[in-house]
């Protein structure tokens, strides 16, 4: 699963999503990225619904965005 991952500022950020996540009942591995503001998370569907997965980042405070629906900022101001 994929996901873009707002709100995340350092590290500890970054180490603090990967370890709520990790502790989830069928996750297998968690990447985050700072850089590029996403997190790949592999888990066993059958164990895990994914929803769960991005409740678990919004509480710590994220916004998580699926990002096959993320557009950009002309796409965005081209609607208003």
């Amino acid at each position: 699963m994929r996901m873009k991952i707002g709100g995340m500022s350092c590290s500890f950020c970054v180490n603090t999503l990967k370890t709520a996540v990790g502790r989830l009942p069928g996750v297998e591995e968690v990447g985050v990225s700072l850089a590029h503001e996403e997190a790949l998370v592999r888990y066993g569907p059958e164990q895990l619904d994914p929803d769960r997965i991005r409740r678990t980042a919004s509480d710590l405070g994220h916004t998580v965005r699926d990002p096959d629906k993320v557009r950009t900022f002309e796409e965005e101001e081209a609607e208003l």
